[in-house]
This record gives structure tokens, C-alpha cells and sequence, in this order.
């Protein structure tokens, strides 16, 4: 028999072959052992494990209903056929609440069956049975009666009957001996041990009250009784102890309850029987209850069972009563068995709340697997519990968790090592850690010190950063408003080239670093240079000539590369001419296209002084027409007449020595590749304006009058020459604009002029000092100007005989000279000077124009004579264009007395304006027409202010009356006016300010007698009256912030208040009278001016002065903001309105316009307007953009004087304000 003990591997795989099993053979399965062992060959090895798995079949059929026979266990397993009958007859035991482990066997069949009694009872002996109180492990229990002392009693008895063996008999015996020497009255006592017919019985004490099992019912019990009864237990099993008596088998089955609570131990079985009084050992054989079996009784070794196994059941069964479980209990005997051994104890604690720590000290001392830390006996576990119960200390203490693991350790090696080897790298882990922890510390601590030390250090920095992003900041400024100044001064010196270049670095700057919207300072500056002159590029190759179409307004440019382009001057587009020259373009001419012709483009190519190539072009598309050609010619000259007829060209001919005039005519759709006619001896040509009549001038002088409708490509008529002086060459001609005079200029310094009609010489001068270049009639035609030698410009009256008038300026070799078409400018190019222009008029230096030091070619003035155009040595065309004065003043002119007060509605429309003349004229700002002309008051207008919604205006004046305007605008532009008016006061004082709150619901007033009056406009009455200057209010602005109003006075002093209660809030004096003050739109900045020439600058978040703007040569009579607040503008008794910069204090420029002095200025709401008025009644707009159309009511007011506009009178209505008190 092999009953070598399972390892851990073979357990674990027996407990799952018994759960398939059970398994399988609920599911119906006729499943059985002997399959299984053949799968598992380890398991069918070993006695055991065989044994086990049958227990497991005989278990789940009997739960089926089947009922298993030893017949068929002797047919599979015959070999174990001894220890399948134990497995069999103890079914009922293993499946019973507390089961009894034996090793007899019994039989099934009762033998007491044919013992009768004549009253049909059954007897044994002098015992007459009474029932059957229970079977087990080797026998059956009866109650039965003694006869001859009529007492109850407990029979027992061996169900083998005459078959049982020495064994059964002997633990039969030893149980009667057991408990005939234990007279205690917790031991169930044994009256008689006796034999009835082969049948071993035992008569004992018999206890009415039934088991504990019954008693506990798997429920837990109450703490003092379950130690109570354990004492009680205790104290009888220490009394068999001392007889030498180990019971072995206590559990709650063989604990028996008397009626009144008495626990009574019985069923000494086992008591005594591994080894006998004759020293008999049976050990290796397992005997008892599992779940109360001490690991001792499990591992069969006899040797160490004593006293400690009873106290370790004593234990178990106080565990059941105070959790309502055995400590161990598995699905099997074995698995029972193997938690015995090996399993975790579960705490009481941790199954049933409350269990007080000394019982369970008490408890898990005696259930310790070691015999050795259990109590030494029962009498102490005894003690122990009877201190529990008095509440004393108890002397067991509870199992260290130390030992505990220790204890594991040994149960659980593997486990152990494994754990250790978890735990060995946890400790590994956790120095890393702590290692690393206190490294990564030392390095925060490193880091934060480093943390703190950038913090502070980018705080510095930032502070740095900050202060030297201010510095930049403003040295930017500064030098953005050096150059605005630099650029308006080039501007006002005539050089609009420098003022362009040094224009364009300001404006790329601007757009780099600007983050909000560019100011009036520098749109207007913008705009200036826009209408002072402008670039064409279109070319690629530097410009050699221009033509310009008097009609239509084209121009024609020609380069060096033989590109010839056509401009639009309207619209400063380029339009390319296709098919260009292959050398450069010596000469250009354009004639304008009609209704019944097409414009045409003639230009002029000297190809390597070999030939000659025209090109003809239709200037609508830029299409090439036709190219011609003709013999070298040495400078050549090229003419279109007037009505683009006829094509000339002519110049000194290398092959004849002499002066040749080749003439094409272009009235076919396409013109001949050869000349219609030529004219030999011809070194100058010009058309009369009318295109009827071509004079060419000749070699010897001579000029010869052809009619161009006679031309013809075979015969050209010769009329007479009007004059012929052998050796002078012609060099100049022109006719006068009516095309009635004739002048020629001569190489050998002649000029004549004749009447064309006639043929009559009206002059002849020969006062010239070199040869005459140029010649033309300017002013009313009576008068020529010409040029003579290299650099001499003259004029000369017709009618006024004497020298010729000198025209200054010019110092070296003259490029260009060009009249313009009025006859009244005439300008002029030399090398390395600005280009000239002078009023013929006067014969004075009128304007000029430097080109950044570039020599210009040509110069050609506009149809309109507004403008001049020139070539340069680059590719680039410059249009010049005049202006009347430095600056873009738009006049309103009106008012005919000194204009006082300004005023902007709040949508910047409308524009007010207040004057000496007793008037308020209204003005559309767009279109710089006057509107309405309001009256009411009967001396002068001091100063306006427009209310918040912008539909009513009020006014003050010298007269002493507040005027409310109520204004409404009508129309589909809204621009017609219709006003009406109310006088809301009449104050015996001179008014000189007025101002409205941003909230429009109160208005303030003040005069020449310093009180400045509050009113509240709603109510129309008085809120309070403020005192406190000693002189004259001339300016009151409220801030944005209607709590804050100041005031500017003569007496030298600007007040800050508070309007609502009347309370002065601060003073700051000045060395004069102070005229003007203004608070910025967002109310952070006021400013102020007056007789200390300067202006003052204050931070109204501390009331401080920020700075002083100075340089005005007088007094500074009005102060107003740019929307944007970054730009202050001030009227000067000098004339000038001055920008100045908000940031720096620096003063952008000046704006020239005024020639006396200025009263007041005043931003429009979007800051593209500024308006100013003086002493003379003129008021001037300054733009940033353009006019808008008049509107139809202006334009059909051209011609009405200012006097006859619509005046509308002010009611009335006299309106007193009754004071309230503030």
C-alpha cells in the first residue's frame, strides 16, 4: 500500500479531479474513478489519493440517490476493498454536522433485530430499549432502561455484533475504563460494560438535554457563556489529564447538555488508544473529528499527542462558539485535513464584530499549531478564562506578528522564499528609491535655489526689459518725430524727392512696430507728399524722353532699352507699346485720338547713326501700326501735326552735308514705308497750332511757310521766303498760340518774328549772346521767352522795345526747357541744379524742384499746368505737381468778422463754427459746404459744444445768453439741416466757455467774472454755481468722467472740480493767464495752455505733470487731443498750428496756413480731420483724405455770396433757471 503524503502539486491537482468528478456526475455524466485515474497516472500511485476520489463518488451519488454496495467496490477496487467498507458505513459520519474518524468497521444491518422482549420491546440483558437515541462511528446508541434499578440509561453498543474485532471490543473496553476513572460531574458517567449474545455493550449515564450541536445550531453565542461553558469543560477534560486520560475526539457531538445548562464530556473512545496500558502503539493511524483534530492527530505522529491536543479542541470549539464556524472546514475530510495543516487561521475578529481581544488572545493561543505555545494545561487555559470573565488581566498574550511570520514561513516555504525574495527586492527597490529620493532632494533643493535665483533674476531682467523696451520705445518716438519734421520741412523747402525718401523709411517703420492705427500726424503727412508729387514706374531702362497729349491727358515715354509706354495721368496706370525698338528712344510724339481718328504714338530710334526707325503705335490699344524707315540722320527731330495727319521728320543729313525734312502722310489706314515728300536744306520744323501751315527752317536761315493739304509724294510748293540771310542757320521755331505770329532763332544769334499773314517782320533783334535754342510766345502771345546758348533764359515784351529780361536761377548747362500751355510757366532743367519753374509774369523764380541731386532730361508740364513732369537718369517718371501752399488747408469761407469757437458733432459731419459777425455756421465737413447759418445771439460767438446724440449744439456769448440748438438733419445723405433753439439762460457777464458732460445731462458755463455755472439740461435749472477764480474763465472741459470738470482762467490758475457737489478738488497756478484746456478721449491726460507760451501736461491718475511741451513764440490760445490721444494739437497767436507728441513732448511740425492769429482748433470724433479758425474769420480743414462731391444744395449755391445763405434766427424764448440747491 502506498500512503506516501501528497505534495503540495499532487493536493492541488487531487482537490481539482474531485471537483471535475462531483461535477461531471451532477451533470448526469457516468463519470467514475477509474477514468480519471488513467487521465492522472500520478494520482493512481498513491492509496490515498484513490481513496479520496472514491470518498468523492460515494458522497455525490448518495446526494443523487443512489446507494453505491460494497459488491461494486469489490468488483473495481478489490485491493482496497478494507478501507472501502470504512468509506462506505462512515458516510452518514463524514456527512453529519460533527463526524467521528474510526478505524473499525461495521456493518449496516441492525443485529438487535431478533432480540425480543414478550411485550414485543426489545432487551438486552436487564436493559430493556426504550429508542435509539443515534449511531456512530462504530456503533449505535440506545435508550434503555436498567430493570432492576428502573433508572434510564445510554446503551451503546458495536454494530458488528459478534463480528467485531479486537479492536472495536478493546476501544469499547477502554472507553468504559476511561470514564470509570473519571468521577467528575462533567463526565458522562459509565454504570455496567457487558456482552448480550455476542453483542459488546456499554450502559452510561444518560443526558437528556441532547449535544452541543444541537445547542450552538452554527449560530455564535454569547461571549461570557461560550468562556463560561469552555471553562467548565476545561476544568473536567485537566481532571482526565491528571488521571493520564487524553480524550482526543472533543467536539460539539461528544459534549452533552444537561437539562440545567451542564456540559457533560462523553465518548472516551479514543481516549487512550494510540498507546495502551501495555504500551501498544497504533500510530500512523488518523483517529478523530477533522475539524477539531489537532495538526499533532493529523500528521499520526502518536508521540506527540498529550494534554495540548485536548486543549487545541477546547480551542476549536471555542472558536465555533464565537463565530458560528469551525476553524477549519473543507469540501472533504482530506481538504479539512490539509487546512488543519497548512491553512491561514482566520481571526474571530474578522468574522464576527465585537469579539473582545482577551477571548480571542485566549482562543488562537490554544488553537497554535505548535503544542508547545498552547496552554501547558487545561487547568491554566481554565484560569485564563475565569480571569476573562472577572474582567482581570488574562496571562496569555497574543501570538507576535513576528512569529506569526515565522510560523507561515515554515508552513509555506516556497512561498516564504518567494516572498523574501519580493521583499529583498522591495528593500532593493526602496534603497533605489530612498537613494534616488534623497538625490532628487538635493536636487530640488539645487533647482529651487537656481529657481529662485532665475526668478530674481528674470524679475531684473523684466524690470531691465521693460525700462529698456520704454527707452526704445521712446528714443523711436523720438526719432519718429524727428523724421515727420525733417519730412515736413523738405516739403515746405521744395525738396518732395528727399521728403519721399526719407518719407518711406517712416512709413515701413511705422508698419513693423505700430500695433494701433497710424495718427493724424502721420496720414496727413502722408497725404501731403501723395499731392506733392508721385512716381511712375513702369520702365526698366532709364528714361530718355516725354510727350504729353494736350487733350486727353496721356503721356508718352520712351528708354534707353527702345520701350515706349503710355500713361493714363488720371488713373497712374502704364500701358506697354508692343514691339519696342532695338536702341534706345531719342524722340517721342503723341497726338490725341478724336471721335473721327485714332490717337497715335510716333516714336523715334537712331540706330547706331546708320538709320533711322519709326514706330507709329494707336494709343487706345498700344498696338504697334507700321515701322519706317529713312537714311542716317544726325539729331534727329520727329512732329505729328495737330491733327495727326502728317508725320515729319528732320536733321542734319551726314550724305548731303546739309539739313534734309522727310514728311509721311498717315490718313490711310496704313501709311507708306517711303516719305511722301521730302524738303531738303531743312533743320528745323514746326506745325501752327491749327495743323494748316508747316514752317521748316532752312541752312542759310530762310524759313518757308508750307501748306500741308498740298502736299503730295511727288511735288511740294515752294512760296517765297519771308527772309534770307546767308550763314544762319535756324535753330528754333514757333508759333504763337493763335497761330498768327512766327518766331526763328539763328545760330548766329539772330530772332526774328514775322506776321504770318502778311509775311511782315514785327521784330528783329540781334542783342542775343549766343545762338538761340529755343523760342516760344508766352502770356497773352505778345511776349517771348527763349533760351540762347547753354544756360541764358530771357523774356522779351513785343511791345516794349529794349533788352531782353533775364530770367535767375540758372548756373549750368540747361537739359530742358518747357512752356506751359497757358503760356504763363516756364520750366526749366540744367545738369546737377533742381528744376526751376517761373512765373513769366513777374520773371520770377517761382518754385523748384530737387530730384535727389539726379540730372533730369525732360521736363513736360500736364494739360491742366498743375503739374510738371520729368525724366530722370533712372527708370523711374516723377510727377510734380503745385500746390499753392506748403500744407492741404481746405478753406470754409463764411464768416466776415474773427472766427472765435470750433466744434466737431459727435459723428464728425458736422462742423461749428462761432465768430465776431454774431453767427453759427453750420458745415458738412465731407463736402466743405456751409449748411445753416444760425442766429440769436447779439455780440460775439465765444464757444460751442455739441451734446452727446449730436442733435443739439450749445453756444455762449459776449451777450451773456446759454443757446440750445436743437438740430435736425434731414435728406438722403443727411445732409440738410433744420434747426431750432431755445435760450436757456441770460447771464448779466461776459461768456466766454462752455462744455457738456459725456452723459449730456449736465452743461457748464463761464465767463468774465469767474463763476462757472452747472446746469442740469433736463430739469433746465441751476445745480450749483463754482467760485473760486478771481479773473476770467476762458476754457471748461469736462472729462470723460463726469465727475470731473476743469477750468482755465486768467487769473493764472487751472482748477480741477467735481460739478455735482461743488467741490474744488485741486489748484495749479501758472506765471499768466490761462487760456485753453482739453482732457484726452480715454481721460487719463489733460492739457492746458495760455499766455506762458507753453503747454502743460498732466497724469490724472496722480494729478501730476507729466511733462511741458514748449516752443511757441506767443500765446497758446487752444489746446485739443486726437482721438487716439497721442497727438496734441495748439493754436498760437504766431499763425501756426503745431502737432506735438503725447509720449515725448517733441513737436511733430508745424501746419502752415494762417497769417494771423488762431483762436481755436479741434479734432473731428475719427482724428482724420483737424480745423482750426482766426483772427481774420478764416477757417481751415486739414485732411487726411480728400473732399466728398458737394451736395446738390451747395453746388447750386456756387455763385451766392456768404451774406445770402439761410440764416435761421434763435426764438425768443426766454427761459430763467430757478437755483437748485446742491
Amino acid at each position: 500500500m502506498n500512503t506516501v503524503p501528497l505534495q503540495e502539486d499532487e493536493f492541488q491537482e487531487l482537490r481539482q479531479v474531485c471537483c471535475e468528478l462531483r461535477q461531471r456526475l451532477r451533470a448526469g455524466e457516468s463519470a467514475r474513478v477509474e477514468e480519471l485515474l488513467e487521465i492522472h497516472p500520478l494520482l493512481a500511485r498513491n492509496d490515498e489519493a484513490v481513496l479520496e476520489l472514491i470518498h468523492a463518488e460515494v458522497s455525490t451519488r448518495n446526494d443523487m440517490g443512489q446507494r453505491p454496495t460494497l459488491e461494486e467496490w469489490e468488483q473495481r477496487f478489490p485491493r482496497l476493498l478494507p478501507r472501502m467498507e470504512q468509506i462506505v458505513s462512515l458516510r452518514s459520519v463524514f456527512d453529519s454536522e460533527m463526524p467521528t474518524l474510526s478505524d473499525s468497521s461495521a456493518g449496516t444491518a441492525d443485529p438487535l433485530a431478533s432480540v425480543q422482549a414478550p411485550d414485543g420491546r426489545l432487551r438486552i440483558g436487564n436493559y430493556q430499549i426504550l429508542q435509539e437515541i443515534g449511531r456512530g462511528g462504530m456503533g449505535v446508541v440506545y435508550k434503555a432502561r436498567q430493570a432492576n434499578l428502573s433508572r434510564v440509561v445510554a446503551l451503546k453498543m458495536i454494530l458488528a455484533g459478534e463480528h467485531a474485532g479486537l479492536r472495536e471490543r478493546a476501544r469499547l473496553r477502554n472507553e468504559a475504563q476511561a470514564a470509570a476513572q473519571l468521577m467528575h460531574p462533567n463526565v458522562v458517567q459509565i454504570f455496567e460494560i457487558g456482552e448480550h449474545e455476542g453483542l459488546p455493550f456499554l450502559a452510561m449515564e444518560y443526558v437528556a438535554g441532547g449535544n452541543l450541536t444541537r445547542t450552538l445550531r452554527a449560530m455564535p453565542q454569547a461571549f461570557r457563556w461560550s468562556a463560561r461553558l469552555t471553562e467548565t469543560m476545561a476544568r473536567a477534560i485537566h481532571v482526565a489529564h491528571l488521571r493520564g486520560i487524553v480524550h482526543r475526539d472533543l467536539n460539539p457531538s461528544n459534549i452533552l447538555i444537561a437539562l440545567d445548562g451542564t456540559p457533560k464530556i462523553s465518548d472516551f473512545g479514543l481516549a487512550k488508544f494510540l498507546v495502551d496500558d501495555k504500551g501498544l502503539s497504533l500510530s500512523g493511524v488518523i483517529l478523530g473529528t477533522p475539524s477539531y483534530m489537532a495538526p499533532e492527530q493529523v500528521s499520526g505522529n502518536g508521540q506527540t499527542i498529550g494534554p495540548g491536543t485536548d486543549v487545541y479542541a477546547l480551542g476549536a470549539l471555542l472558536y465555533e462558539m464565537l463565530t458560528g464556524a469551525a476553524p477549519f472546514r473543507g469540501f472533504t475530510p482530506m481538504e479539512t485535513l490539509c487546512q488543519v495543516m497548512e491553512a491561514e487561521l482566520v481571526p474571530p475578529s474578522r468574522l464576527r464584530h465585537g469579539v473582545p481581544e482577551d477571548l480571542e488572545t485566549i482562543c488562537l493561543k490554544c488553537l497554535d499549531r505548535d503544542p508547545a505555545r498552547r496552554y501547558s494545561s487545561a487547568e491554566d487555559l481554565a484560569e485564563d478564562l475565569r480571569l476573562y470573565q472577572e474582567n482581570q488581566p488574562i496571562r496569555a498574550r497574543r501570538t507576535s506578528k513576528c512569529r506569526q511570520a515565522l510560523q507561515w514561513t515554515r508552513r509555506q516555504p516556497q512561498a516564504a522564499r518567494l516572498l523574501g525574495l519580493c521583499c529583498l527586492l522591495l528593500l532593493t527597490l526602496l534603497g533605489v528609491v530612498v537613494a534616488y529620493s534623497l538625490y532628487v532632494t538635493d536636487q530640488n533643493r539645487v533647482a529651487e535655489l537656481a529657481w529662485s535665483r532665475a526668478i530674481k533674476l528674470k524679475n531684473e531682467i523684466a524690470i531691465e526689459r521693460d525700462k529698456y523696451s520704454y527707452q526704445a520705445s521712446t528714443a523711436r518716438r523720438r526719432t519718429y518725430d524727428a523724421q515727420l519734421f525733417q519730412v515736413k520741412q523738405s516739403i515746405e523747402s521744395g525738396q518732395i524727392e528727399l521728403a519721399h525718401e526719407l518719407f518711406q523709411p517712416v512709413l515701413d517703420g511705422f508698419a513693423a512696430t505700430a500695433k494701433d492705427p497710424a495718427g493724424f500726424e502721420l496720414l496727413y503727412l502722408n497725404r501731403l507728399i501723395e499731392q506733392s508729387a508721385w512716381l511712375l514706374e513702369g520702365h526698366r531702362a532709364k528714361v530718355t524722353c516725354l510727350a504729353v497729349s494736350r487733350r486727353q491727358g496721356t503721356l508718352a515715354s520712351g528708354d534707353s532699352s527702345g520701350q515706349v509706354i503710355l500713361w493714363n495721368l488720371d488713373r497712374k496706370l502704364p500701358r506697354y507699346c508692343q514691339g519696342k525698338h532695338n536702341a534706345p528712344v531719342c524722340k517721342v510724339a503723341i497726338v490725341a485720338g478724336s471721335e473721327n481718328r485714332r490717337g497715335t504714338v510716333a516714336s523715334l530710334s537712331a540706330q547706331g547713326g546708320k538709320s533711322v526707325e519709326i514706330k507709329l503705335w494707336d494709343t487706345a490699344p498700344g498696338a504697334l501700326i507700321t515701322t519706317l524707315h529713312s537714311g542716317a540722320i544726325q539729331d534727329p527731330d520727329i512732329q505729328l501735326s495737330p491733327d495727326g495727319s502728317l508725320l515729319t521728320l528732320c536733321g542734319l543729313s551726314p550724305e548731303s552735308h546739309g539739313g534734309q525734312s522727310y514728311i509721311w502722310k498717315l490718313n490711310s489706314a496704313s501709311p507708306p514705308d517711303e516719305p511722301s515728300a521730302n524738303i531738303p536744306g531743312t533743320f528745323k520744323q514746326a506745325f501752327s497750332p491749327d495743323g494748316k501751315l508747316l514752317a521748316v527752317g532752312g541752312g542759310d536761315g530762310t524759313v518757308r511757310l508750307h501748306v500741308t493739304a498740298d502736299l503730295g509724294a511727288v511735288h511740294v510748293h515752294k512760296p517765297p521766303a519771308l527772309e534770307q540771310r546767308p550763314g544762319g542757320r535756324v535753330s528754333a521755331l514757333a508759333f504763337s498760340r493763335d497761330g498768327s505770329r512766327l518766331a526763328a532763332g539763328r545760330q548766329d544769334h539772330g530772332l526774328t518774328v514775322w506776321e504770318v499773314a502778311t509775311g511782315r517782320i514785327l521784330a528783329h533783334y540781334t542783342d542775343q549772346d549766343g545762338p538761340v535754342v529755343f523760342v516760344d510766345f508766352c502770356l497773352d502771345g505778345k511776349t517771348l521767352v527763349g533760351c540762347e546758348g547753354t544756360s541764358l533764359l530771357w523774356t522779351r515784351p513785343l511791345d516794349q522795345p529794349g533788352p531782353r529780361r533775364l530770367l535767375p536761377g540758372v548756373e549750368s548747362q540747361i537739359n530742358s526747357v518747357c512752356l506751359s500751355t497757358d503760356g504763363r510757366l516756364l520750366a526749366a532743367a540744367a545738369r546737377k541744379q533742381p528744376v526751376i519753374i517761373w512765373n513769366l509774369s513777374s520773371g520770377t523764380k517761382e518754385r523748384s524742384y530737387l530730384a535727389n541731386n539726379r540730372s533730369v532730361g525732360q521736363v513736360e508740364f500736364t494739360p491742366d499746368n498743375n503739374s510738371l513732369m520729368l525724366g530722370c537718369e533712372d527708370p523711374q517718371i516723377r510727377v510734380w505737381r503745385f500746390l499753392d501752399t506748403p500744407d492741404l488747408q481746405r478753406p470754409l469761407a463764411g464768416h466776415q468778422k474773427e472766427a472765435w469757437a470750433l466744434a466737431f458733432s459727435p459723428d464728425g459731419a458736422l462742423l461749428a463754427s462761432g465768430s465776431d459777425d454774431h453767427t453759427i455756421k453750420l458745415w458738412d465737413v465731407d463736402s466743405e459746404c456751409e449748411l445753416l447759418t444760425l442766429t440769436g445771439h447779439s455780440q460775439t460767438v465765444t464757444a460751442l459744444a455739441f451734446f452727446h446724440e449730436g442733435d443739439r449744439l450749445a453756444s455762449v456769448s459776449l451777450d451773456g445768453k446759454v443757446i440750445l440748438w436743437d438740430l435736425t438733419r434731414t435728406g438722403p445723405d443727411r445732409r440738410q439741416v433744420v434747426a431750432s433753439s431755445s435760450v436757456l439762460h441770460a447771464y448779466d457777464d461776459r461768456l466766454r466757455a462752455v462744455s457738456v458732460s459725456s452723459d449730456g445731462q449736465h452743461l457748464a458755463v463761464a465767463g468774465s467774472k469767474g463763476l462757472i455755472h452747472i446746469w442740469d439740461v433736463a430739469e433746465r435749472e441751476i445745480q450749483s454755481d463754482l467760485a473760486g477764480h478771481t479773473g476770467p474763465v476762458y476754457a471748461l472741459a469736462y472729462s470723460p468722467n463726469p465727475w470731473v470738470l476743469a477750468s482755465a482762467s486768467g487769473d493764472g490758475t487751472v482748477r480741477r472740480w467735481d460739478p455735482h457737489s461743488g467741490t474744488l478738488n485741486d489748484t495749479k497756478p501758472f506765471p499768466g493767464g490761462m487760456k485753453s484746456v482739453a482732457f484726452s478721449a480715454d481721460g487719463l491726460m489733460m492739457a492746458a495752455g495760455g499766455d506762458p507760451r507753453n503747454v502743460t501736461l498732466w497724469s490724472m491718475n496722480s494729478w501730476e505733470v507729466t511733462m511741458t511741451m514748449t516752443g511757441h513764440p506767443l500765446t497758446v490760445c487752444s489746446v485739443a487731443f486726437s482721438p487716439d490721444f497721442k497727438t496734441i494739437a495748439t493754436a498760437c497767436d504766431d499763425g501756426k498750428v503745431r502737432l506735438w507728441d503725447t509720449v515725448t513732448g517733441q513737436q511733430f511740425y508745424a501746419l502752415l496756413g494762417h497769417s494771423d492769429r488762431i483762436n481755436a482748433v479741434a479734432f473731428s470724433p475719427d482724428g482724420k480731420t483737424l480745423a482750426s479758425c482766426d483772427h481774420k474769420g478764416k477757417i481751415l480743414l486739414w485732411k487726411t483724405r480728400g473732399p466728398r462731391t458737394p451736395c446738390l444744395r451747395c453746388r447750386s449755391r456756387r455763385d451766392i455770396k456768404p451774406e445770402t445763405a439761410p440764416i435761421i434766427p434763435a426764438e425768443t424764448t426766454h427761459l430763467s433757471g430757478s437755483r437748485r440747491q446742491p
